[in-house]
């Protein structure tokens, strides 16, 4: 966004999870499109280090609250 610096890392690590607990196919579809984008910036390594971060993110329980599913 606006007045923010480029983090591709962060940005893969972000897409990782979306693609994770996204509920449609079309989604999750759409989310692969958006990784293999950020991976042409990045190196393999921080690839690697971009998904471990993603594999070991948790949630903060005062922020995340259990929703209803439709």
């Amino acid at each position: 966004g606006c007045g923010f610096d480029q983090n591709m890392m962060e940005a893969y690590k972000w897409a990782s999870l979306s693609e994770r607990f996204a509920v449609y196919d079309g989604h999750r579809e759409g989310i692969k499109k958006m990784l293999i984008k950020y991976s042409q910036s990045l190196s393999p390594e921080q690839i690697a280090d971009a998904k471990q971060q993603a594999q070991d993110w948790t949630p903060s329980p005062s922020q995340c609250k259990q929703r209803k599913m439709l």
